[in-house]
């Protein structure tokens, strides 16, 4: 298996964003120990730079942050389209009413229990639909969009059927684009010629670091940008 498509075959990741550090070790261990991978901020500024970073499946978040505020940080995170579980000490139902109007999963009041936790991580997760992630692009299969770096790519529906197929790594044979495209499996291979080229030129506007990478006479796989570049010039 390549890099690539050992990156789409990963954990689901969280992002915890909490400023008190006792919690944070304590949720990170339970989420650690139900087989998460677990990236941590306890600030807004830092909660910011991990998403980018990151990319993370689900996002922890505590309202009441140092520096930026939490529901500043809120919003951030919301137009990336990740889903935000709100960690509150607050008990207030109008408190908890607010939180699922700003559009938030769902939320834990603490003190929380492992089991609590988990049960609400894992149904967010599982409400949020499947996910294909390959380096900094993110492909939703339940509402077909694509993101680089949290920017929505303008597709067409058979290039986001090119592109999901793409995303799940590895080199994808022409049949295989042709039947993911126009579902009857048309024998024409010049058909798949255009999308890739303009799935090519998007990737590059958006500035992602993978490209499509053409396997004369065999099909098309991602790679990264500079790797295709070596290639070519070698």
């Amino acid at each position: 298996m390549g890099e690539l498509d050992a990156a789409v075959e990963r954990a689901a990741r969280v992002l915890i964003v909490e400023d008190e550090r006792s919690l944070v070790g304590m949720m990170a261990l339970f989420l650690g120990e139900a087989g998460y991978e677990v990236a941590i901020a306890y600030d807004g500024e830092s909660a910011l730079r991990r998403m980018r970073a990151d990319l993370p499946d689900l996002v922890l978040l505590d309202l009441g942050l140092p520096s930026i505020s939490g529901e500043e940080v809120y919003r951030a995170i919301e137009e990336h389209g990740i889903p935000i579980v709100v960690v509150t000490g607050r008990r207030d139902a109008r408190d908890v009413a607010r939180f699922l109007e700003m559009g938030a999963e769902d939320y834990v009041t603490k003190p929380f229990a492992k089991e609590e936790l988990i049960g609400r991580v894992r149904a967010v997760l599982r409400r949020a639909g499947p996910h294909l992630r390959l380096d900094d692009v993110v492909v939703d299969l339940r509402t077909y969009e694509a993101r680089v770096n949290g920017s929505l790519l303008d597709l067409t529906p058979v290039e986001f059927a090119l592109f999901a197929s793409l995303s799940r790594g590895g080199l994808v044979t022409i049949a295989d684009l042709l039947r993911a495209g126009w579902r009857g499996g048309r024998a024409d291979r010049d058909l798949v010629r255009g999308p890739m080229y303009r799935l090519r030129a998007k990737l590059e506007a958006a500035g992602s670091d993978l490209t499509v990478e053409n396997v004369r006479t065999v099909g098309y796989r991602l790679a990264r940008r500079n790797a295709v570049e070596a290639r070519a010039g070698g």
